[in-house]
């Protein structure tokens, strides 16, 4: 049975003693789950305007900050993490990734156009040079698979359906992963080879494997990827032990194998034909709990389905199943996410007034959401280095294509959540095509409920200025929508024709 061979790839890919390993996942969540910090200290040109975004990823999801200079530039700024190491994604432009370990001081010079960032311990500035590195020489391969796979997700329904389209894009797909594994490896040899092993060489092999293959396994594609990767040259034979040491050093394993059980949960889930409903959610986790082979990964996964929930789904039985999945977790600072993920969605439930959100325009003239009373207005926040965002760009004419003339009553805004310059803003927005309102957010001036931990988010308000949907979808999953049973509020909130 095709459910059976899913579960069974599962387990052999994690490769978890769920029976005897209640002490061990224990200690894993504490260690995952530890509360830390780093520091972030130096000086930022005047064009940054004293502020720049950044954000660190997280055993649940990304969390955004802002690193705020003083008159003169400078900044020293203590920055909370989960664990002993994570990623920053910091936005200059462009998305530079680096590794962090807890406990770590990294000196940040933030210049007008590029960035230099050194530490004292030789072996982790190693790292950091070796993070450029990858940065120049692979960030447009990655982004390019990034694309293939939405491309792939949007042909095949979001793989709700195959189409000899679809097939085709995941053929590229797995191949562009192949080559991308090759390149990045002879990266990493190479950089090795002519300044020595950084500290963490092993986070940035498995980073340059796993990063990428977290798509594949996203499209359900795992069985057709070659097994002669280099990492499981190095480690011939997973077992617990090895799983959890990368699990807990590396993000992108983390994601990846997050993202295979919740694929083989999503196969099982459409097998057993469950549909959206009342009670499907509430099956799904019921499924994921049945098949998941290790307890806090199980814990780990409901919690991000309910991340899920609250930005995609849009359930209205979404408190019940916040609820329902709090009672059964265990983990202290799982269940403080939660509680905090509650509180936010009290804050936006469709109907309360909208939080106070001020923009402006490319010559700075204020822009406020009282301005579009008697019109609903579709917010598409997002920023440069955002290559999910690029892709949602893409796909806005075909939105506007498919509903030509039922958009009077709607005003569509882009709303940059960083400060770019006039100029900036109208080279890239030129770049790539965007011609509806974009506008830039004035984060001083607006309600932090806009201070989103990742990017697109797109929120939808009503006439009367109030929340008609939070989280709201965005274009490619309206336009996905469109042709189903369960039409998105976009769609529903468009003038009858």
């Amino acid at each position: 049975m095709k459910i059976s061979r899913t579960i069974a790839y599962l387990l052999l890919s994690v490769c978890l003693l769920p029976s005897a390993m209640a002490v061990e996942n224990t200690a894993l969540a504490d260690s995952l789950m530890a509360e830390t910090s780093f520091v972030l200290r130096g000086v930022m040109s005047k064009k940054w305007k004293g502020s720049v975004n950044f954000a660190v990823s997280d055993p649940v999801r990304n969390v955004g900050h802002k690193l705020e200079a003083d008159g003169r530039g400078r900044f020293n700024m203590a920055v909370p993490m989960r664990g002993p190491l994570q990623q920053i994604y910091l936005y200059l432009g462009g998305t530079a990734t680096v590794p962090v370990c807890a406990g770590d001081t990294l000196n940040l010079i933030i210049e007008d156009d590029d960035m230099k960032l050194t530490v004292r311990d030789p072996k982790a500035q190693l790292d950091y040079q070796l993070a450029e590195e990858v940065h120049n020489k692979m960030r447009k391969r990655f982004i390019d698979i990034n694309h293939t796979f939405n491309d792939y997700r949007q042909a095949s329904g979001y793989g709700l359906k195959n189409t000899a389209r679809s097939d085709s894009l995941l053929a590229v797909l797995i191949s562009k992963t192949d080559d991308y594994h090759a390149r990045y490896k002879a990266v990493v040899d190479a950089f090795v080879a002519s300044h020595g092993s950084p500290r963490l060489e092993e986070y940035f092999r498995v980073e340059g494997y796993y990063s990428p293959l977290r798509f594949v396994a996203i499209a359900g594609a795992l069985d057709r990827v070659g097994s002669k990767g280099y990492i499981s040259e190095k480690y011939p034979a997973e077992n617990s032990t090895t799983f959890r040491g990368r699990f807990l050093k590396h993000p992108a394993y983390m994601s990846f194998t997050l993202n295979n059980l919740n694929f083989a949960v999503g196969n099982a889930t459409r097998a057993f034909g469950l549909t959206p409903g009342e009670d499907s959610f509430r099956k799904s986790i019921n499924i994921s709990r049945l098949i998941s082979p290790d307890s806090f990964l199980e814990e780990l996964n409901e919690v991000k389905s309910v991340d899920a929930e609250v930005r995609y789904s849009h359930d209205p039985n979404l408190r019940r199943n916040i609820a329902y999945v709090y009672e059964s977790i265990s983990t202290p600072a799982l269940r403080k996410h939660l509680e905090g993920i509650m509180a936010g969605v009290e804050r936006v439930a469709p109907g309360r007034p909208a939080p106070k959100l001020v923009m402006k325009d490319a010559d700075g003239k204020r822009v406020s959401l009282e301005d579009f009373r008697g019109k609903y207005v579709y917010l598409d926040f997002w920023d440069f280095g955002c290559g999910a965002c690029i892709n949602e760009f893409r796909i806005m004419p075909q939105l506007h294509e498919r509903f030509a003339g039922k958009t009077g009553n709607m005003e569509i805004i882009t709303v940059c959540i960083s400060d770019p310059s006039k100029d900036k803003l109208l080279k890239f927005t030129e770049k790539h095509g965007m011609n509806d309102r974009n506008l830039i957010l004035d984060r001083k001036k607006s309600d932090d409920i806009y201070e989103f931990d990742s990017l697109p988010a797109n929120v939808l308000i009503d006439p009367q200025g109030r929340i008609a949907e939070f989280y709201t979808d965005r274009p490619s999953v309206i336009l996905l929508r469109s042709s189903t049973s369960y039409p998105s509020a976009f769609e529903k909130a468009l003038t009858p024709q």
